[in-house]
C-alpha cells in the first residue's frame, strides 16, 4: 500500500512528522507499526487512490492479528488477558458444577445409608452386643449425653455388620473405610466402640494404628484401655510404651490358648474363651517393621487368629513408599484379616478400593 504513494520513505516521514528510521523498520517488518500509523497511511493513500480506502478494515484486521501473534506486544498481552478471563470463567463454572455434584453426592450417600439400614432390617442380621460393648457403653455414657451414645451404637452396628465374620471357616481379607464427622474426640470414640463390638464378635488380635506421634498414640491407648474390661484382653503396649519385640522375651504372648485343641481357634467354642491381644502402635516404618518381624516369627500361631487392624490415621499412604510397603506387608501376613480405616477427611480419591465405605452422620452432643 505504501508503494501507491510514489514517494520516498524519508519524504513521507517528514510529511507525517515521523522518524524515518522507525518508518523504515515499520515497512521492512522489523517492528509492528502502531494502529495510528496504519490509519494515517490508509488516509494518505486514499487521497491519491480513492479505491484504496476500502482496504482500511482489512489492513487493520491484519494489524490486530499480527499484534495478537506477538507474545511481547500489547496485542499479545491483550490476548493473554482474554484467555485468562476465559479460563477464570471456566474455573468459576467448574466450581459451581463441583458444588452441585457435592450436594448430589451427599444426597446419594444419605439414600445409600437409608437403603443399607432397610436391608439390614430385612435380613434380620443380629446387632452386636456383648460384655465388652456393654462395658464400653457404660464408660461412654459417663462422659457424653445419652443421645450421642445411641448414635455411636447405631453407627458402629452398621460398621461391624459389614465386616468379615471372624468365625468363618474360610480365610478372608476384608477392607473398609469409615469417614467420621469432625467432632472433639469423635474418631477415638468410634474406634473404641468398633473395637469393643469386634472383640465381642470374635476378633482376637487387634492392631490400632495412630499418627506417628507419641502423644497421639498414648492418648489413644489410654482411651481404649479405660473403656475395655481388663479381664478379657491382654495389652502388648502401654500408655507410655509403644510396641516392643517379644520374640526372645515373651514368645507366649502370641500363643493363643484353645479350649478345644482339636478345633481351630476361629471355631466359636475357642473364640469365646480366648484372650484377645491388643496393641496400639504409631503408623511409622520402624514400628511396622518391628511388629512385622514378630508376626513372621509367629506365623504358624497366627494362621487361625481373626485379626483386625484399625487405622485411625487421616492421611493416605504414599503408594510405593516405605511406610506403604510396611503396612501392606503387615496386612498380607494375616490369612484372616479385616482392615478398617477411620478418617475425618473425605479425600477426592482413595489410594485403594475397599469392600465398603461409610460416611457417618454428626452425632448429637
Amino acid at each position: 500500500m505504501f508503494a501507491l504513494l510514489n514517494m520516498s520513505v524519508r519524504k513521507y516521514a517528514v510529511s507525517q512528522g515521523r522518524d524515518p528510521g522507525l518508518l523504515s523498520r515499520y515497512l521492512n517488518g522489523h517492528v509492528l507499526p502502531s494502529e495510528e500509523f496504519c490509519r494515517d497511511l490508509v488516509a494518505e493513500v486514499g487521497r491519491l487512490v480513492p479505491a484504496a480506502a476500502a482496504d482500511e478494515e482489512r489492513l487493520l484486521a491484519t494489524h490486530r492479528a499480527a499484534g495478537d501473534a506477538s507474545p511481547g506486544s500489547w496485542g499479545g498481552s491483550s490476548r493473554d488477558r482474554q484467555q485468562l478471563a476465559t479460563a477464570r470463567a471456566q474455573a468459576e463454572q467448574a466450581q459451581r458444577d463441583l458444588r452441585q455434584l457435592v450436594g448430589e453426592l451427599a444426597q446419594a450417600r444419605e439414600r445409600i445409608l437409608h437403603l443399607e439400614r432397610q436391608r439390614g432390617d430385612v435380613r434380620g442380621r443380629p446387632v452386636t452386643h456383648g460384655p465388652r460393648w456393654d462395658f464400653y457403653r457404660n464408660h461412654l455414657g459417663s462422659r457424653v449425653p445419652h443421645a450421642f451414645v445411641e448414635s455411636v451404637d447405631q453407627a458402629t452396628d452398621e460398621i461391624v455388620q459389614r465386616m468379615a465374620d471372624p468365625r468363618s471357616s474360610s480365610p478372608f481379607h476384608g477392607s473398609g473405610r469409615v469417614f467420621v464427622p469432625i467432632q472433639a474426640g469423635g474418631k477415638s470414640l468410634y474406634v473404641g466402640a468398633t473395637l469393643a463390638k469386634a472383640l465381642d464378635l470374635g476378633f482376637r488380635f487387634v492392631i490400632t494404628m495412630t499418627d506417628p506421634l507419641n502423644a497421639v498414640r498414648s492418648q489413644m491407648q489410654a482411651r481404649l484401655d479405660e473403656g475395655l474390661p481388663r479381664a478379657t484382653s491382654l495389652w502388648l503396649t502401654g500408655p507410655h510404651s509403644d510396641y516392643r519385640s517379644i520374640i526372645g522375651s515373651f514368645p507366649a504372648l502370641l500363643a493363643f490358648e484353645k479350649q478345644q485343641p482339636d478345633r481351630p481357634l476361629h471355631d466359636p467354642q475357642n473364640l469365646e474363651r480366648a484372650l484377645a491381644r491388643l496393641v496400639v502402635v504409631k503408623r511409622s516404618v520402624p514400628v511396622m517393621r518391628k511388629l512385622m518381624k514378630d508376626v513372621q516369627a509367629h506365623a504358624g500361631r497366627l494362621e487361625e487368629v481373626p485379626v483386625l487392624i484399625l487405622d485411625a490415621v487421616d492421611g493416605p499412604l504414599m503408594p510405593g513408599g516405605a511406610l506403604d510397603r510396611a503396612v501392606t506387608d503387615l496386612k498380607a501376613a494375616f490369612p484372616r484379616l479385616q482392615y478398617l480405616s477411620f478418617a475425618t477427611v473425605d479425600p477426592a480419591e482413595r489410594e485403594t478400593p475397599e469392600d465398603f465405605t461409610m460416611w457417618l452422620q454428626t452425632a448429637p452432643r
